[in-house]
């Protein structure tokens, strides 16, 4: 089976105080020199808290998740993505897909299990976190993914 999933509307749903954990864990596994982690910290805090927009002429403040369009959402939602992956994943049970890569919030993968063995795969997945929300299609053909078919042939 070729499988495909979407994480529903990630920006917005971010958990901003588990995003701030995944980069503070990011920067403890690299060296980081200048700036120092906490103040890149503290301005990613400000970026995320700090987030006022216009509607209808009235203003609003985000409250939680990332704005659409900051030059550091894209990297931000991956970088936390992937922490709840490498913590989820780690406690999945065999059989794994054979074949998971995403790219942001669209993921891809390719197993050899039966149908039920993928569906408690979806079922651990679905679970990885509360926030988080996954969309899946199934096939034992071909799939579209970021607007390419993918085909078993």
């Amino acid at each position: 089976f070729i499988f495909t999933t979407d994480i529903t509307s990630l920006y917005t749903v971010i958990p901003n105080d588990e995003g701030l954990r995944a980069l503070k864990h990011f920067f403890d596994q690299h060296t980081v020199r200048e700036p120092s982690s906490e103040t890149l910290l503290r301005l990613t805090e400000l970026v995320l808290t700090l987030n006022c927009f216009s509607f209808g002429g009235h203003y609003y403040k985000q409250t939680s998740g990332v704005a659409m369009g900051t030059k550091m959402g894209p990297s931000y939602a991956n970088l936390l993505v992937g922490f709840i992956e490498h913590q989820s994943f780690s406690q999945c049970h065999d059989p794994k897909p054979e074949l998971y890569g995403r790219y942001i919030d669209d993921c891809i993968g390719a197993t050899s299990s039966t149908r039920e063995e993928l569906t408690q795969f979806i079922t651990v997945v679905n679970s990885f976190h509360p926030a988080l929300k996954y969309t899946w299609e199934i096939s034992d053909t071909s799939l579209a993914f970021l607007d390419i078919k993918i085909s078993i042939e």
